[in-house]
Order: C-alpha cells, then structure tokens, then sequence
C-alpha cells in the first residue's frame, strides 16, 4: 500500500484551459499510476457544468469566495473537509496564493508536509499578485509555511530567491509531456508545408510579431496554421489580411486532443514569440510531436532552446530576425532534419513518468523529514 496521500489544491483547473492546468491534470494521473492517493481541491467551474467523473482521480470542489480578501479564510474549512476524508499527508499547493496562506492556517491543526510549485503569474514581478501590496503580504506570510518550492526553471528558481525564499529550499523540477500521446497520433495533411503555433490569442504570447515575420519571408508556398483563442482574433484577422497573408494564415481556434496534436504533428517547425515566459508546455508539446522551434529568447525559454540542436531564438519583438529563421528552416530540408532527430533526444527526459517520480522522491522526503511516513 502507498505511503502518500496527496492533495493537489489550486485555484485554477479545468473546465479553463491553460498550462497550470495541464501540468497539474498529468502530475495527478501519474501520481496515481505510481500506486498513490490522489485529490484534486478546484474552484467550481462558473457559469457552466463539467463532469469530473472523466478525470481517473477524485476531485472536490469548492465555491470561489466572492471576495479574496475575506473569504479566503473560508477555503480552510473546504480544505479540512478534504483532509477528514482523504487523510492526506502532502499538500500541493499548486500556486503561491491564496494557497500558502491557507496552508498556513491549516497547518496549526494538522502535521502536513506543504509544498509549493508557483504558477509564475503569481510570484513574477509584475504579476497579478504582485501588484497588489496586500495580497503580496498575505503570499510572504504563507511561503514561511512551506517544506519545499518547486521551480519548473531555473529563471523561476532565481525570482523566488530574489522574492525572499531561501535557495536551499526550491528544487528546479522541469514541467512534463506525455510523450507517446503525442507521437502516437496521425498527422494533419495539408496541401503545403506549414508552420504551427499554438496559444491564447493574447498579447503576451507575440501573434503579431510571428504574423508579421512570416508575411517578411514574402513565400507563397507555406502557410501558418495558428491553434488557439482569445480576444486578440480580430486584430490578428485583420493584421493577416493588411499584409497581404490572409489566405496562408489559417486560425483553427481552440483545438484539443487529437486534433491539436495531429496539427503539431503535420507542421514542419513550431513558432513562439511570447513577450514572457517562464517554462512553455506549448513548447515541451511541440517538442514532444518532434518539432524544433523558433523561439523569442525571453526567461524559461532560454533554457528550453539549445540553439541549432532543438531549434533557434531570436531577440523579442524583432519579426526582421524571426523571418529569417523560418526562411532557413524552409530553404534547408537537411538542416530541419538534423534539429528533428536532436529534438528528440533533448524531450526524452521531459516525459511525464520520470518527471512524476522526482515529484514523489521530494514528497517522500519531506513527509520522513517531519515523521509522516517511515
């Protein structure tokens, strides 16, 4: 019988799409596979109904507070309700705040070891959290809480020293990718060669600066399929259409599953323009589907990206640079093959079973440190 009960608690999960999500829902099935207990502790979904029964992990939901500056305190009892059910002696707090300063109260009443793994919004500089004096006082409060933080990235290891939190207590743990999912299925048939991005259609994630690179490469030839939704679709329509590309730039919205990884895998290169980023699932997937990648060279992103072995950077916001990339990759058939065969090699130690089994040694030895487990 296992050792570990594991309560994974976050503020965001699905129905809503993002990497948090993504990295939490496979940290979960893993968990499990490796013979452990597992619950998910999610907001309720707003204004929609979703099936949990789908997921093979339980999951328990609570109400968002109206308000996080009161009712924050409220989510201790959904929390302890978990525990009285799940007897879990490892809290995953899946974000810096509120959680921690949940955790922090749970803790007065129940020996747990707590662990935390940063979004990267919360605790970057400029972030949500961060612009906010009180919840910033509340997030400090709750890390002195912590056993152990978990960085996906070296970039977000030196954020959290320079927040306060002692370097000897941050282990860098890279985010994972289910790799045999995504070589397993048939790839997209186009009728020309294509480049693919997949994202929110936000600004941070530089639509317009891949738009206008790829209109600079002046090839009719290659297409750009673009995966993905958000409230930047008609200025990015209309930015296609004004550079003359409309008919080459094709938006698929919001894909998942199959038909998101059957369009990574019948592109011939990945592109990434992002103004920030801390550690890319987007990437690790395109990665995964045995894509290289061109990609702006801002934080996580400069780890992930060994130039000429798993793709190329280029300086952020400069389409001239980006351009001259895809160009390349497009005009050189041998020079694309070499980065597919070192792509795989780079991704092999990013599959899921191996990333879980590092979060399970860090568990372990936190719970023996405070006498949970023998």
């Amino acid at each position: 019988m296992s050792d570990l009960s594991i309560c994974f608690y976050t503020d965001v999960f699905f129905p809503s799409v993002g990497g948090a999500q993504t990295v939490l829902h496979h940290l979960a099935i893993e968990c499990q596979k490796l013979g452990h207990k597992v619950v998910v502790l999610a907001p309720a979904p707003k204004k929609t109904t979703h099936d949990d029964s789908q997921y093979p992990y339980d999951i328990v939901r609570f109400k968002p507070p109206r308000s996080k500056k009161f009712g924050n305190r409220l989510k201790l009892l959904d929390l302890y309700k978990v525990y009285r059910k799940y007897r879990f002696n490892v809290l995953h707090c899946h974000a810096s705040y509120p959680q921690t300063f949940v955790a922090r109260e749970f803790r007065r009443f129940v020996n747990t070891a707590v662990i935390c793994r940063p979004h990267g919004s919360d605790i970057v500089p400029g972030g949500g959290i961060r612009r906010s004096p009180y919840a910033t006082k509340r997030m400090i409060k709750g890390t002195t809480v912590v056993d152990e933080f978990v960085a996906q990235c070296q970039f977000m290891a030196d954020i959290m020293v320079d927040f306060g939190i002692p370097q000897e207590k941050i282990s860098i743990i890279n985010n994972g990718v289910d790799i045999r999912e995504y070589q397993s299925i048939a790839p997209f048939q186009s009728e020309r060669p294509y480049a693919v991005s997949v994202a929110n259609l936000i600004h941070r994630k530089g639509f317009d600066v891949m738009i206008d690179a790829f209109a600079k490469v002046g090839r009719k030839d290659i297409d750009f399929h673009i995966v993905g939704h958000g409230s930047e679709l008609p200025d990015l329509k209309a930015l296609a259409k004004k550079l003359g590309v409309e008919e080459q730039v094709i938006f698929h919205g919001a894909q998942f599953g199959d038909k998101k990884i059957a369009l990574l895998r019948g592109a011939k290169v990945f592109l990434s323009a992002s103004r920030k980023e801390p550690y890319s699932n987007a990437l690790l997937e395109a990665m995964a589907s045995g894509l290289p990648v061109i990609s702006s060279a801002v934080d996580g992103s400069l780890e992930m990206i060994q130039p000429g072995v798993n793709g190329w950077l280029f300086p952020s916001e400069d389409s001239d640079a980006m351009a001259a990339l895809i160009g390349d990759v497009f005009g050189n058939p041998d020079l694309l093959q070499k980065t597919v065969e070192s792509t795989s090699e780079y991704i092999a130690r990013h599959d899921w079973p191996l990333v879980a089994q590092h979060y399970i040694d860090m568990y372990r030895k936190i719970c023996r440190q405070r006498g949970l487990v023998r």
